[in-house]
């Protein structure tokens, strides 16, 4: 980070590389939470149990709270900035 602080071209290229890779692989994630994990889900977790888990990650979010969401979501916002660059 310390060369894109002062604003070597290497580092940035080097930065901005790693980003869009880790973009791609959380596109990727989401496409198999989305299509594959989350309906095979629905199949086969018992509705009973199914409300259970949303009521346990409910209870922790709110255990991290609502400036963990901002927070994560300002640093991606940032990342997305370099990459606008």
């Amino acid at each position: 980070m310390e060369g894109y602080a002062k604003g070597q071209e290497a580092q940035t290229i080097t930065i901005l590389e790693n980003l869009a890779a880790y973009l791609s692989l959380l596109r990727q994630h989401i496409r198999k939470e989305d299509y594959i994990f989350f309906p095979m889900v629905e199949r086969e977790i018992p509705r009973e149990e199914h409300q259970w888990l949303l009521e346990a990650f409910s209870q922790e979010g709110m255990k991290m709270g609502v400036g963990y969401l901002v927070k994560s979501k300002r640093g991606l916002y940032e990342m997305a900035g370099l990459l606008l660059i």
